[in-house]
């Protein structure tokens, strides 16, 4: 054989690999614009609770449900650079083989003209106005990014260089193949994933206002935290329904304690607010937030709004548990936000 002949025949081999491991996963095969999807995962585990809470254990449970769902997979792109303007993580350098930028319609680079559908208008008391996922990201939302993208396609931060996989810990993986539990938020994801996933669709993680990362000692301010403002709404309220405790709008662990797990949209749909149509940001799935002790990969980010385990003072609006940048939870997971042009 010549020399030309080996090396494609090496290229075809090492090409199969991704799609062994995916499906040694229970991972639908993907069709990505370049490679397959790439199989892995990140170490799990929890950090010591620093900043408001006490903290959830993981372990628990995912049960199945079926509800309402919004958004979509990612579309490809030219290679983009983002500007870090706020010593976070925005988004960084990367260039895209396949040729494009992430977009989705109305929003690129965590900016929209328009708050897409899946998204809704929140604001700060002083009228800053930006998009925020209607609800956590779900299993089905995921699965499509994971077929079309792999770490090499993606646009990351330095922080999240080493970051070798996009797919779930393997304690969740198969939520992505299993159809009821397609409609329940994505779990076991790491800050790093999720931040990816934001950037390709055009948006990032909640942050501070503006776009960049908070400082994780203005979480509880609604003047910087687009999660927090998000959540407490204009009269920034105990929780997001209202100022007293509830067992029954959200899914805290008084809700339903023999059978905790995370829940469908359609199910939890009286957990809405601080604004109108945005559900879910107390308890379910505790959510990362770009607020991070430093731009480090090693360093703590931000979990908010705690999730099915945890009780009434972790489900607040003020909570947040801070987790390790690569560390991955069967009670955490995330939704994105973006700025809105006037």
């Amino acid at each position: 054989m010549t020399a030309r002949g080996s090396q494609l025949l090496g290229m075809f081999l090492l090409g199969l690999v991704p799609a062994s491991c995916a499906n040694l996963l229970g991972l639908e095969p993907g069709v990505l614009d370049v490679g397959g999807t790439q199989a892995g995962s990140p170490q799990a585990g929890t950090s010591p609770n620093a900043g408001g809470g006490g903290g959830g254990a993981a372990g628990s449970t995912m049960t199945a449900g079926s509800g309402v769902t919004a958004g979509a997979g990612g579309t490809g792109a030219t290679s983009s650079a983002g500007v870090d303007t706020g010593g976070g993580d925005s988004a960084g350098a990367g260039g895209m083989p396949d040729g494009g930028e992430p977009n989705t319609g109305p929003c690129t680079h965590g900016t929209c003209t328009e708050c897409p559908a899946g998204m809704a208008i929140s604001r700060s008391p002083e009228l800053h106005y930006y998009c925020i996922d209607v609800a956590e990201v779900t299993n089905e939302e995921y699965l499509a990014f994971t077929k079309r993208y792999t770490t090499a396609t993606v646009i990351g931060t330095a922080a999240c260089a080493s970051n070798a996989s996009l797919v779930p810990d393997t304690a969740c993986s198969t939520a992505l193949t299993d159809i009821p539990s397609r409609k329940l938020p994505v779990v076991c994801v790491d800050y790093c994933d999720a931040e990816a996933y934001c950037t390709m669709q055009g948006t990032r993680l909640c942050g501070r206002m503006g776009g960049t990362m908070n400082d994780p000692g203005e979480n509880v301010k609604a003047s910087a935290s687009e999660w927090y403002a998000a959540c407490a709404g204009p009269t920034e309220t105990t929780y997001p329904y209202g100022n007293s405790a509830s067992a029954t709008k959200c899914n805290a662990s008084a809700y339903s304690p023999a059978d905790m797990g995370p829940r469908d949209l359609a199910t939890m749909s009286e957990c809405e607010g601080g604004y109108a149509g945005i559900y879910n940001m107390s308890g379910n799935v505790a959510e990362w937030e770009w607020s991070c002790s430093s731009t480090s990969s090693n360093a703590y980010c931000s979990t908010r709004g705690g999730s099915f385990l945890d009780g009434p003072f972790e489900v607040t609006c003020s909570g947040s548990i801070n987790m390790g940048r690569h560390e991955a939870a069967e009670h955490v997971g995330f939704r994105c936000c973006a700025n809105l042009n006037d």
